[in-house]
């Protein structure tokens, strides 16, 4: 609440988001922890739009990559769940009928590409769908790491949500929106086969149960694919990509230097961390932890009993 009372006044504004950027950088835990928390106690007691537009032209220039790619995602995560950003959310729903949905849209994406997976679902909730199943393809290019995919995973839970009601119902005239269907599809084929992979599957599935692929009835209350015609050309999608791929490039070159540099720091003798994790520190209060069953540590061993006198 104090933050907000000071970033009341504009020429404090930007500074303490900046600052609170960099507390979040330097210590991740508070991000973790209590992140999202801060961010959404801001959004409540000031401008949600301020401060994410504020928020994205920060992280656009961010030059650790991998903090960028982790707050992305923590500030995408509340945008698409938090009660209070439903007028934002409204906003970005109609981002190509309405000049200030474009531009929020527009100043989002630019930050966005730090991470793939957010990118992905702000283009859902923006219904640019053509631009979304193109990227699905991009994301061949990508290095598909066990969080990647842990993110598709809450991406596709999200899908279920009320949140995206809109999309699902959508699915009833795929014709009108053959790009939702493809992305879609595409998000399917990147999953393992997990439980988000048959919910995905399954949901699919009921729109070719009902015969609707080939002859889909049209309802004038439906909306269609927000990027066909000339809507297309209102947003330049062909930048948006290019700023898309230039950005994850720079993520991959920045996984290949710390992976070298970790390698060589084990080379040269000096792991990269010699902090302890939790289970080695023990549970606080608790003492150390116990050794696993099986192990010789676990064995009790016995005491000689003292010699009487």
């Amino acid at each position: 609440e104090v933050l907000a009372r000071i970033s009341m006044h504009d020429q404090y504004f930007q500074r303490v988001l900046s600052d609170l950027i960099k507390s979040f950088s330097t210590d991740r835990e508070l991000l973790e922890n209590r992140g999202s928390l801060i961010i959404r106690q801001l959004c409540v007691l000031l401008d949600p739009e301020k401060i994410y537009r504020t928020f994205a032209s920060l992280l656009e220039h961010e030059e650790d990559l991998e903090f960028a790619s982790v707050m992305v995602q923590t500030l995408n995560l509340i945008l698409l769940t938090a009660t209070e950003f439903f007028e934002l959310r409204s906003l970005l729903r109609r981002n190509l009928d309405s000049k200030a949905g474009r531009d929020l849209f527009v100043s989002l994406y630019q930050s966005w590409t730090h991470n793939p997976v957010a990118t992905f679902s702000l283009c859902l909730l923006g219904q640019a769908y053509e631009h979304a199943s193109t990227l699905v393809y991009e994301f061949a290019e990508i290095e598909v790491t066990v969080g990647f995919l842990v993110q598709i995973d809450k991406l596709v839970q999200l899908l279920e949500s009320p949140i995206f009601t809109y999309l699902r119902l959508q699915l009833l005239e795929p014709s009108r929106n053959p790009h939702l269907v493809k992305c879609l599809y595409g998000l399917l084929m990147l999953l393992p086969q997990s439980s988000a992979f048959h919910s995905l599957k399954n949901r699919l599935e009921s729109v070719q149960a009902l015969g609707m692929l080939h002859m889909p009835p049209e309802s004038k209350f439906s909306t269609s694919d927000k990027t066909k015609g000339s809507k297309q050309q209102i947003i330049d999608f062909d930048a948006l990509l290019r700023t898309f791929k230039k950005v994850q490039e720079k993520h991959t070159l920045f996984r290949t230097r710390a992976l070298k540099e970790g390698n060589m720091s084990i080379f040269m003798g000096h792991p990269p961390s010699t902090k302890p994790n939790k289970k080695e520190q023990g549970i606080p209060g608790q003492g150390p932890p116990k050794a696993p069953v099986g192990s010789l540590a676990a064995v009790p061993t016995k005491t000689p009993p003292k010699k009487s006198m």
